[in-house]
């Protein structure tokens, strides 16, 4: 940039994408931290509305940028950058912010014309590490950024926010949308494994806070199966009725009132596909709670600015896609609870203060330029892109991406988001081994799970060789090949 001449940053934004309640707090927070990075004589930040704001209004400004910020996906918005670069040949680097991009790699906008005019120096932002890693599915040599969300009421709270008091029983909160993929029902039956454990034990009430989205895997057009009466009926099953409370959709405000000056644990164990940050659980972690996750997409990062109030439980890969193992997740459940007794301080990290995170927005629109080479597609993008224009042209109204949760495509990501390979089990004919809730044995000896999150699976039985014998949900023994239990083992139907 010329010496003395200011910078000019316009930020591109929507309210389209407030359907999510997540969202009415991170756009809103984007915004005002682009509006931070402004400099007097050196760098003016504009933020626009697209919703209310037609082309004519707006071009004029757009045709004096150095940077354009999208501060999430639209297909307006994504209409508007295709126009931009190919119309009116506006040089101005592109800056977007990911949200759930990384992990469908980015068809949107290759479905919409806008992929083929994204060059090496555009950069994309993404609110994790893990996200920014999965990029490398979507484009070969993307630049990505990993810039937090921050949440600057949270900041200003924290300032005289004083240190909660244990509370009896010990609170386990969720916060989030009832959806299979927020892996719930594993929730409850590792809720179910603790509260059977032999060691002493405090007690402990589940809060679920949060209404049921409906949406099932969209990404494998897999649709809601009434969740929340699943997580009801086995809620019954497993006998949970005084240790579980559901409270349904509760106005931000008054949740957040309610669980103020309330020490408690916050749990998730989620394998959402754009689990990209985990809004609820930062503002736990913020006010000094406690915190149960599963170790996938962004709360990954959680360990480096909160290490001493997180406890994590390892998502694994099956062939039937991710699982979590509910007594891992019991077990951590356990170290949270033996952990609980101790006062934290209410923390709000460097990383994700307002200023902070200004100045690396900043940083990023006065980044030198690079050859604006066009981003290339790589080979799983474009095989996704192919496959998504297929299911397209079957159902418009779909955005389905997978055949299942058994696609190899969807594994590739599966993986970067924090899937690990199960550890083999051996001698499991000495092995007590016990069925999940959704699973049963078949006449024939076959396991057969109605899974809410993955769906239908069948294990058939092996013939011969050694046995062992596995427990269902009602107690009931049965005789399995060891064979077959170790599938079972790794496909997160069985456990020791």
């Amino acid at each position: 940039m010329e010496s003395g001449r200011v910078h000019c940053t316009v930020v591109l934004s929507s309210r389209e994408n407030f359907v999510w309640h997540s969202m009415q707090e991170i756009i809103p927070a984007i915004e005002r931290a682009w509006l931070g990075s402004a400099d007097p004589g050196s760098h003016q930040v504009l933020c626009l509305d697209i919703d209310s704001l037609r082309l004519g209004e707006i071009l004029p400004t757009l045709l004096k940028a150095d940077t354009i910020v999208q501060t999430c996906f639209t297909y307006k918005m994504c209409r508007l950058g295709l126009l931009l670069r190919q119309r009116f040949q506006i040089d101005a680097r592109w800056i977007i912010h990911l949200h759930n991009q990384a992990t469908i790699a980015c068809w949107p906008f290759h479905f919409w014309g806008m992929g083929e005019h994204l060059n090496a120096d555009d950069v994309f932002i993404s609110s994790c590490t893990r996200d920014a890693e999965t990029m490398s599915l979507s484009f070969n040599n993307a630049r990505a950024a990993v810039i937090p969300f921050t949440h600057p009421e949270q900041e200003r709270a924290n300032q005289d926010k004083q240190a909660c008091k244990p509370q009896e029983p010990i609170p386990l909160v969720f916060i989030g949308r009832i959806s299979a993929q927020k892996n719930l029902h594993t929730l409850l039956y590792a809720l179910r494994l603790w509260l059977d454990s032999a060691r002493p034990k405090r007690q402990v009430h589940l809060n679920l806070y949060g209404q049921e989205d409906h949406l099932g895997s969209p990404n494998m057009k897999m649709e809601s199966r009434d969740y929340g009466n699943v997580l009801r009926d086995l809620v019954n099953i497993l006998k949970l009725g005084p240790h579980v409370s559901f409270h349904g959709h509760v106005p931000r405000d008054e949740l957040y009132a309610r669980l103020s000056g309330q020490k408690q644990i916050f749990v998730s164990a989620s394998l959402h596909s754009d689990e990209n940050f985990g809004m609820a659980a930062f503002r736990a972690l913020c006010d000094g709670n406690l915190a149960v996750l599963s170790e996938w997409g962004g709360h990954a990062d959680f360990a480096k600015t909160f290490p001493e109030q997180v406890f994590f439980c390892m998502p694994l890969h099956s062939a039937s896609g991710p699982v979590i193992c509910a007594r891992e997740l019991a077990g951590s459940i356990d170290r949270a609870v033996d952990r609980y007794p101790r006062m934290t301080t209410p923390l709000f990290p460097e990383a994700y203060r307002e200023h902070v995170v200004s100045a690396r927005l900043r940083e990023l629109a006065f980044l030198p330029q690079t050859p604006k080479l066009t981003l290339q597609m790589t080979e799983v993008a474009a095989r996704i892109l192919e496959t998504r224009r297929k299911f397209a042209a079957e159902n418009p109204a779909s955005t389905q991406i997978f055949s299942s949760y058994s696609d190899p495509s969807a594994h590739s990501f599966f993986s970067y988001y924090g899937a690990k390979e199960p550890v083999r089990k051996t001698a499991l004919a000495r092995h007590r081994l016990f069925l999940v809730p959704w699973a049963r044995i078949t006449e024939t000896g076959a396991i057969l799970a109605s899974d809410p999150h993955r769906g239908r699976i069948l294990l058939k039985e092996a013939l011969g060789g050694e046995t062992c014998t596995v427990v269902d949900i009602f107690g009931k023994e049965h005789n399995m090949s060891t064979t077959a239990a170790q599938e079972a083992l790794e496909s997160g139907l069985l456990h020791d």
